[in-house]
């Protein structure tokens, strides 16, 4: 009998444990056919930042805001998937509060899934957001990135259509996101 509450409670621990840990398959993603090494730089019309884009096909489109700059790369492939990657800049005023923060994502989009990776050397909180009354519906993988001493901040959002292959689209795009650069 002991030992059957044993493993009733172990198997309890272990699936709660599993909901409660951030999922991190974006730092697993490996192999993307997107090479980078030939690829064109582009910047934001302001110069905050740049990344690569692998050719002319991506169709470059800045954006230029009140407070805002951006830079939005696509394609779609021969499958008709689309893929988009985006990078914007803002400053922000006061001290940033990641929780703060994290809780307005929460409260106005419909977040599926959150956790760390790895970008730039530093380990930077990620979402998966699912934007199920579009149509077709997106799924959206968005990241921040904090320049504290310039209080600026940068979102980085790779945009993909929504079915059950969704994460090996991102993993497609990772070299994109990779390819950041903050510039001076």
């Amino acid at each position: 009998m002991r030992l059957t509450l044993f493993l009733i409670f172990l198997a309890a621990f272990v699936s709660c444990s599993r909901i409660n840990t951030p999922s991190v398959f974006y730092d697993d993603c490996s192999g993307s056919p997107l090479i980078l090494s030939d690829g064109i730089e582009v910047s934001d019309t302001l110069g905050y930042f740049s990344y690569k884009m692998p050719d002319s096909s991506w169709l470059p489109q800045r954006y230029l805001g009140e407070n805002t700059t951006g830079l939005t790369i696509g394609d779609i492939s021969s499958q008709g998937h689309w893929f988009f990657f985006n990078a914007s800049h803002s400053f922000y005023t006061g001290e940033w509060n990641w929780e703060v923060e994290q809780k307005n994502v929460e409260n106005d989009y419909n977040v599926i899934e959150t956790g760390n990776i790895s970008l730039l050397g530093q380990e930077r909180p990620y979402n998966i957001v699912h934007f199920h009354v579009d149509s077709p519906q997106t799924i959206s993988f968005y990241v921040t990135v904090l320049d504290t001493l310039k209080k600026s901040n940068y979102t980085l959002n790779l945009t993909t259509d929504y079915d059950e292959e969704y994460k090996s689209r991102i993993c497609e795009m990772k070299p994109l996101l990779e390819s950041f650069r903050i510039l001076d």
